[in-house]
């Protein structure tokens, strides 16, 4: 048996569909298929959800656009006669769904269970579109309840997964003489019988729990993306996809911002050593990544170079700190207390400072629990008030090869100092599985810039040139530079990328870079009137590593 989960962007139009239709009916083995909600449509039942608690009475219009798209898709896929079974079906649960929010509408208030209740809704009219067009296309295909299998029990004020009773559901409810068992993700049933869920990317922990459960031979992630890649596409455009990775590194990679894989969705199938692969529902001849037991063994000591952003710091100093046993536990149960993460915890050896790296909209809030915490050590003077910093991003530096490989911190920290970086805390665990600076966040695109282009050195160097004057030295530089980009390439794995040029009317800046042996007739034609000081700002304003003003 496998389990295949798809997320919202596979099942988000008929073209999707269709081609989730050809994985799914490509398999020799049995299929447990786990679904998300249409792409968006979570976001739009959270939007109705805020305007009937808000007392807004256009919540009715978002289920009436919610309810359009699913058809709207249906109608492209299926049959007249399981069109018009699913019209019906989908009518019923936005009845229902319409129902709920305007109790929530009238009273004027949202509560989790409530909530959950709404959310859920989005899966539901998933599933039922699967069904449909699985049953229409494959034989031997039967409809799963999740909400029968995935249980909840309250944890510290939350709902969370219940594994033992949900292991137990699974094993006698999961249906084993079928081909193909659709299924949704997300949602669950609490330990006393209401709705819950499992949160934003319950569908991967979801899929796991059953991978689990039933013993499963691999859990597959079909996704919009090839694999886990060795750095955002977003932020780094020679990023490239992981072949193989551990457990463990897919678990900080995921964590330290790679939104391809829910990080609680690898704990599950790592006991059972169940392998996971993440593959690309528009691309699935793609090679993908593959998650197992045991080292990845595939190349260099670091495998991705990952980052979070929206982060503080909030600082805990004083003299009055050193050889004070508690001081940490105290500071840290403080945060409990107002349900505050930690992502990023860095203490001084003299123990005069404790640093710790939070989300920022819980900057604040960290602040006040930590003075109300020492509040007799302030007012004595042994320690002084919380120190909130603001603006940060985290990158982090992941590889189980790191721990084998001398100088890896060096040779990043060196890369950060040469392009201008400045690290206000670092954190490694004794693991040496990730290595982990607090940077400015406008400063977090060339740090991982650097960084990455630091340690694979498959990938080009990229080195970004501006040039302010093109008379004849700087017209003779520019043409030796765009003729000579296949040789520096070859030889030497290093790009010119012109990014800028101005000249004494004119002046252009282009991220992407400027090139062909039009430059002068683009400038003139697509550029800006010529203020050097603009053109200093921008080249300032796109902070890319590695940059040479001419």
């Amino acid at each position: 048996m496998k389990v295949l989960k798809f997320g919202g962007t596979s099942v988000g139009s008929a073209e999707s569909i269709r081609a989730v239709t050809d994985i799914i009916g490509s398999q020799s083995d049995q299929v447990v298929a786990v679904f998300s909600a249409m792409s968006g449509t979570t976001d739009r039942l959270e939007e109705a959800l805020l305007k009937a608690s808000g007392g807004d009475s256009s919540y009715s219009s978002v289920l009436d656009e919610i309810e359009h798209r699913h058809l709207s898709e249906a109608g492209k896929l299926l049959n007249a006669t399981d069109l018009s079974e699913f019209s019906h079906n989908i009518s019923g649960l936005i009845m229902r769904l319409r129902n709920i929010l305007e109790g929530i509408f009238r009273i004027g208030e949202v509560t989790r269970r409530s909530s959950d209740m709404v959310l859920s809704y989005g899966e539901l009219m998933s599933l039922e579109l699967m069904h449909a067009v699985l049953s229409e296309r494959l034989d031997n295909v039967s409809l799963a309840d999740s909400r029968e299998m995935i249980f909840t029990r309250i944890l510290n004020g939350d709902e969370r997964l219940d594994y033992h009773t949900s292991e137990e559901a699974i094993i006698r409810t999961l249906p084993r003489d079928k081909r193909v068992v659709v299924m949704a993700g997300f949602i669950a049933t609490s330990a006393k019988g209401y709705p819950s869920t499992l949160g934003r990317g319950g569908s991967d922990f979801s899929a796991a729990v059953i991978a689990s459960a039933a013993g499963a031979s691999s859990l597959e992630i079909w996704t919009d993306v090839s694999g886990i890649y060795t750095a955002s596409p977003a932020i780094a455009e020679d990023a490239f996809p992981i072949g193989k990775l551990s457990y463990a590194e897919a678990q900080e990679i995921c964590h330290f911002g790679a939104k391809v894989l829910y990080p609680l969705a690898i704990q599950p199938v790592m006991l059972k050593q169940i392998p996971i692969l993440i593959k690309n529902t528009f691309a699935p001849d793609d090679k993908g990544t593959l998650i197992s037991k045991g080292s990845s063994g595939n190349g260099g000591a670091v495998k991705a170079v990952t980052s979070i952003d929206n982060i503080c710091l909030v600082s805990l100093t004083g003299g009055g700190m050193a050889g004070v046993v508690g001081i940490a536990s105290r500071l840290f149960m403080a945060l409990a207390k107002h349900n505050i993460n930690a992502i990023l915890i860095t203490q001084a050896s003299s123990e005069q400072s404790i640093c710790i790296a939070i989300n920022q909209k819980d900057g604040e809030r960290a602040c006040e629990a930590i003075d109300g915490e020492f509040e007799s050590e302030i007012d004595a003077g042994r320690v002084r008030p919380a120190l909130l910093e603001k603006g940060f991003s985290i990158v982090a530096i992941v590889g189980e090869g790191m721990k084998y490989s001398v100088g890896v911190s060096g040779q990043a920290f060196s890369a950060l100092g040469r392009n201008g970086v400045n690290i206000h805390a670092i954190a490694q665990g004794s693991s040496e599985l990730n290595i982990s600076v607090v940077v400015r966040g406008s400063d977090v695109r060339k740090a991982v810039n650097s960084i990455h282009q630091e340690f694979f050195s498959a990938v080009n160097k990229v080195i970004n040139i501006f040039l302010a004057g093109t008379g004849n030295v700087g017209s003779a530089l520019v043409e030796q530079i765009l003729k000579r980009a296949g040789y520096f390439v070859s030889e030497y794995k290093t790009e010119f990328r012109i990014i800028g040029i101005a000249n004494s009317r004119k002046m252009l800046v282009r991220s992407e870079g400027i090139s062909g042996p039009e430059w002068k007739s683009l400038v003139m034609e697509s550029g800006r009137s010529t203020d050097l000081e603009v053109f200093k700002e921008e080249m300032f304003s796109l902070n890319l590593p590695n940059t040479i003003f001419v």
